[in-house]
């Protein structure tokens, strides 16, 4: 069996790309790092984290979900949003951060979003942060009524 591989270095971590679908993760010295994943949720450091839907879309408020693996660690997350597609510095809001206990298992998680503009298209993900990093989910958006 012939694996082919791609690898880059990023800082101090290596990270090899298995046209499987795989990322494997190592240091420079070639000890293992944290966050092997698949390809379609591609985080080297820090929680896994998915956006996942937005749900009860109301006139000025949302409900949003994801999941976070704390991967053993106490893991913080929260969700950001914004009228900005690129969720930039510039009128980005924050949810209240909340707190999952270590576990080896994905969570889902939900939070409220009020105060919201009616008839507004709001751009959101969740993040997840502890002691090996912060990692974002991908942007989803929903519109006000």
């Amino acid at each position: 069996i012939k694996i082919m591989s791609k690898s880059a270095t990023i800082g101090a971590l290596v990270l090899v790309v298995l046209l499987g679908g795989l990322i494997y993760s190592t240091s420079k010295d070639g000890s293992p790092a944290v966050g092997t994943q698949n390809a379609n949720s591609i985080q080297a450091l820090g929680p896994a984290v998915t956006t996942d839907s937005s749900t009860s879309t109301g006139n000025t408020s949302v409900s949003v979900s994801g999941t976070v693996s704390a991967s053993g660690e106490d893991t913080k997350y929260w969700f950001e949003y914004s009228t900005d597609a690129n969720l930039g510095a510039a009128g980005l809001s924050t949810t209240a951060t909340k707190t999952l206990t270590a576990s080896a298992s994905a969570s889902s998680v939900t939070n409220d979003i009020t105060g919201l503009k009616a008839n507004t298209t709001y751009y959101f993900h969740l993040v997840g942060q502890n002691s090996q990093g912060t990692t974002k989910g991908s942007a989803l958006s929903f519109k006000t009524k």
